[in-house]
């Protein structure tokens, strides 16, 4: 490993000790004191080895220069360490807030914090009685309480402490793999991926509850890694398809990333008859930084779901964003009294819905037609920019206002300077 890449491999694993230690509130505290000073020495370090850099100045400014410009995080950090280092230690306190979710749109979240844990029961029951008596019975069936128990630095409200700092390491760790690239090599593993950190998967689980209005059950959010199958022999079809692509370059605009997936997932379909949702990231150059698939049980998970892939979007800034999934078409229902599982499945489908930075939207769908119970599900393609009721789905508003967050300041800037 380069020097660099070790010293990102010390921060991995004292992001891990913040995460371990977040109801320990001492051994919290010194944790995130020494993972902000080490943290801050990753740069210094890939400075220092300059001279080694092909190109450095250019690449340097490109990535950290202009691509941190903005950053409010990045810049807290930097300027948390300087405070350590000369002053103390942060100043941080705990909060405890329940949120009832209802939508996508955050906009709409009804968020009580709680000064004492022992208040999270009767605020609990307040946000249930408000549900039932505010919103109608189709909304309210799919709504979901949010209980979280944080750390927050008073220098950067709003904002958990340790997503903050897991979104260092994450934006961090993205520097290194471009550095790594440059130089024609990869990033090696003892630098891992936020999500293969088991320890901040647990405390996350830990530090957030979920009830689900229409059982009143407690539940969490879990990830699991996925390992690739030994000995795979990809179908026909799929060898040609990853023919058409030489895989050192990438698949840059969301249209030829819309298309490339389209036939993938209509392939996928037809061998195996059905489609395992699926999300992919992609960076400005067309390579996938993020991949993923989800098992949703209810409405009420696809409501925090699709917020978990807003934060992604905002750790791993990507120009755009491609969703798979098969869909129920569903009657509507009248004056929302109705629950979403309740109403009647009028036809189901496979879409391939695209997302980039600037908020376009393009999608790709196909009707699912089954002829009889033993026969294969057939695909018919659809033209959805002549139908009009194929629309920007309500799933994508966290996306859009992510990469609204993210790019907008910089659109601003440029207008300015031009």
């Amino acid at each position: 490993m380069r020097r660099w890449e070790k010293r990102l491999s010390d921060v991995a694993q004292l992001l891990r000790q913040c995460a371990a230690s977040y109801f320990d509130p001492d051994r919290f505290r010194m944790s995130c004191n020494q993972f902000l000073t080490t943290s801050r020495t990753v740069n210094f370090l890939i400075q220092k080895d300059k001279a080694s850099i092909p190109d450095f100045d250019r690449w340097y400014a490109a990535q950290v220069i202009e691509g941190w410009a903005g950053d409010t995080v990045m810049a807290w950090g930097k300027d948390a360490r300087n405070h350590i280092e000369k002053e103390g230690d942060l100043d941080v306190e705990s909060e405890l807030a329940v949120t009832l979710i209802f939508t996508y749109d955050e906009d709409h979240d009804v968020s009580i914090n709680c000064g004492r844990p022992e208040l999270v029961g009767a605020t609990v029951r307040h946000l249930l009685r408000h549900a039932e008596k505010k919103l109608p019975t189709g909304v309210s069936d799919s709504s979901v309480l949010r209980i979280r128990r944080r750390w927050v630095a008073n220098t950067l409200p709003g904002r958990e402490l340790i997503s903050a700092l897991a979104y260092i390491y994450t934006r961090q760790r993205v520097l290194a793999a471009a550095l790594a690239l440059h130089l024609g090599h990869e990033l090696p593993p003892e630098v891992p991926d936020v999500t293969d950190i088991e320890e901040l998967q647990e405390q996350q689980r830990l530090q957030v509850r979920y009830v689900k209005f229409h059982d009143r059950r407690t539940s969490r959010m879990a990830s699991h890694v996925v390992r690739q199958v030994p000995n795979y022999i990809p179908p026909p079809w799929l060898k040609d398809l990853a023919a058409e692509r030489d895989p050192t370059k990438g698949l840059p605009g969301l249209s030829v990333q819309l298309e490339f997936h389209a036939k993938m997932a209509e392939g996928t379909f037809l061998q195996f008859g059905n489609h395992v949702p699926m999300i992919w990231m992609y960076d400005d150059a067309g390579f996938a930084i993020d991949y993923g698939g989800v098992f949703p049980d209810d409405q009420a998970t696809k409501f925090i779901y699709w917020r978990t892939v807003a934060d992604r979007v905002a750790y791993l800034r990507p120009a755009t964003l491609i969703w798979v999934s098969e869909i129920w078409l569903r009657g509507r229902a009248e004056h929302y009294e109705t629950p979403i599982r309740n109403l009647p499945i009028k036809g189901e489908g496979l879409h391939v819905v695209g997302m980039d930075k600037t908020g376009a939207v393009e999608l790709v769908h196909w009707d699912i037609q089954r002829d009889s119970a033993s026969a294969p599900p057939r695909l018919i393609r659809r033209t959805p920019s002549a139908e009009p009721q194929f629309r920007e789905p309500n799933f994508l508003l966290p996306v859009k206002r992510a990469f609204a967050q993210l790019y907008q300041g910089k659109r601003e800037q440029s207008r300015a300077e031009a």
